[in-house]
């Protein structure tokens, strides 16, 4: 990594004496924003904040102008590279944009004697940066930012439910002033019906249709899969994939077609990218990202929200799905040799980041299930002297049922360990019979199915004395993957999973991508997320985390 990141990264994250501003006019309401619903069907958003607490960064390269980090209890900031950072709130509307009307009513104004801090480009999650990211800094953005409603977007069309994302922002910076408007009311109104809103938490499977896509060389050992699920009430269907088509645009086709026939609910690709095809989209970090989404998107280009909840089961031999569905069985019938590890979560972070760093979003991922099933947390910070790839695996090797990983990756390991890397190798001393974890993986490249000794297809596949070890799902990028938006997901799954524990691994993880749409004010991010996120694993996973 380049000196001059390294010393933006130090800046960034060194702070001085906070300080406080407050708002007296507004009233304690409880919230910093409430949602009132009229009886004309107008949703009206009301802010309430009491208080701004702002920290003076250190010295910035090439700047030393006092610029300030600017925090409202509650609310995320913007992420315009070069703008200044403000504090936002957004939501996802059910409906198109042109549907949309806006009443604004600013309130008290306050002139806050502070400069924002322009956001900064942060680097990928990959194994080297090697590119100067230089300070940015929009001489035109600090002239005006003067939108209280930041964006008014399409995001896409979910199982036919057109969404819509709106961000506001209660701060102006204008003419190298701040202002701000505690008391914002914003009077929404959808010009054809009830407005409506749409949230992570209603990411549901309407039923339980599932379709499995093949070669023919693995139908006879998917069998045992097909059985155990529709036991489990599932109404099972195997598709070939040469009855689908010969590439991905027809095998697209065919699985359209398919789903406006059947409206089937989950499907489980089997197969790595070579031998099932996959699409291959472009994204900033890369113009050939590895990406399964298209399959599942039903409602043309502008949709980039998946319709079915869908996984791939990363495969090259009939002994690869016969473990991996072993695994699956073994886990929903609770059948391990040692139960021990059902209460225990896996957190691994770098000693990088800011704002916040890897170890604060490992705190964000691990306290859901604190708070929810008293978990026993096991922590790994790449800080410690215990960050060594044997403290990894004697966690794994007293069972674990949740692993986030956070940092760099390189594709075969997770880098931000203090000692040497944890790579493929190391999943091959996993003791088996042990509860295998769902692991969440936030770096680059570790998440990719081609079956070139990638981290993720190696938890899948490894075995240890003709045993399936290692983990029973896998959640991780294909490419190079961005900094924050991929955390902000996993928090996002973690407080899923916390408020309803009895939801399906493929609904926790779109919600988590859902989060991400309805807290991140950078659509094109939150869209790149969701084509080079991939599951490995059995997208209706009956997730057990008690």
């Amino acid at each position: 990594m380049n000196k001059l990141w390294l010393l933006l990264g130090f800046l960034m994250a060194t702070t001085l004496e906070a300080g406080v501003y407050h708002f007296k006019t507004v009233k304690n309401r409880g919230e910093v924003v409430s949602l009132e619903r009229q009886k004309s069907g107008q949703l009206t958003v009301q802010f309430a904040i009491n208080s701004l607490v702002t920290n003076k960064a250190a010295q910035r390269v090439p700047y030393n102008d006092g610029f300030e980090s600017l925090k409202v209890q509650g609310l995320e900031t913007t992420h315009k590279v070069g703008a200044p950072e403000l504090p936002f709130y957004s939501m996802l509307l059910v409906g198109h944009p042109s549907e949309f009307s806006f009443e604004m009513i600013k309130g008290s104004e306050y002139k806050v004697d502070v400069t924002p801090a322009p956001y900064q480009k942060a680097p990928c999650r990959c194994e080297k940066d090697e590119k100067e990211i230089p300070f940015s800094f929009d001489q035109e953005a600090f002239k005006n930012s003067g939108k209280l409603i930041q964006k008014v977007v399409y995001v896409g069309d979910y199982r036919g439910t057109p969404l819509t994302h709106v961000v506001f922002t209660p701060f102006q910076y204008r003419e190298n002033s701040l202002y701000a408007y505690p008391e914002l009311r914003v009077s929404i109104q959808n010009k054809n019906k009830s407005t409506d809103t749409f949230s992570f938490k209603e990411v549901t499977a309407k039923g339980k249709k599932y379709v499995i896509f093949s070669p023919n060389e693995f139908h006879g050992a998917l069998s045992a899969f097909i059985n155990h699920k529709s036991s489990q009430g599932y109404e099972m269907k195997l598709v070939s994939m040469e009855d689908l088509g010969s590439d991905y645009n027809s095998i697209k086709k065919s699985i359209h077609k398919l789903y406006k026939k059947e409206n089937f609910d989950y499907a489980l690709i089997v197969g790595h990218e070579e031998l099932f095809p996959t699409d291959y989209v472009t994204t900033s970090n890369d113009p050939n990202t590895p990406s399964d989404l298209g399959y599942f998107t039903m409602s043309g280009n502008s949709d980039n929200i998946p319709d079915v909840l869908y996984g791939r089961m990363t495969a090259a031999s009939v002994d690869d799905v016969q473990n991996q569905i072993a695994k699956t069985i073994e886990y929903e019938t609770r059948s391990w040799s040692n139960s021990n590890g059902m209460g225990r979560m896996l957190g691994i972070a770098s000693d990088e980041g800011w704002n916040p760093t890897d170890v604060e979003y490992t705190n964000q991922f691990t306290s859901p299930f604190q708070r929810s099933f008293n978990a026993e947390i096991v922590n790994v910070f790449q800080a410690n002297n215990d960050s060594t790839p044997e403290t990894i695996n004697r966690a794994f090797n007293q069972g674990l049922m949740w692993v986030n990983y956070i940092g760099h990756g390189s594709g075969p390991s997770w880098i931000s360990v203090k000692s040497r890397e944890y790579d493929t190798n190391d999943i091959r001393s996993i003791n088996p019979g042990l509860v295998k974890p769902v692991i969440v993986d936030v770096a680059c490249q570790n998440g990719r199915f081609k079956l070139d000794n990638r981290l993720g297809e190696r938890f899948m596949n490894t075995t240890n004395n003709g045993q399936p070890v290692g983990a029973v799902a896998f959640y991780g990028g294909s490419v190079d993957i961005s900094w924050h938006p991929p955390a902000i997901m996993a928090r996002g799954v973690s407080e899923t999973v916390a408020a309803n524990p009895n939801q399906t691994l493929g609904e926790v993880l779109l919600a988590g991508q859902m989060y991400l749409i309805q807290n991140y004010d950078d659509r094109n991010a939150s869209t790149e997320n969701l084509k080079w996120y991939h599951l490995q694993g059995d997208p209706s996973l009956k997730l057990q985390v008690r």
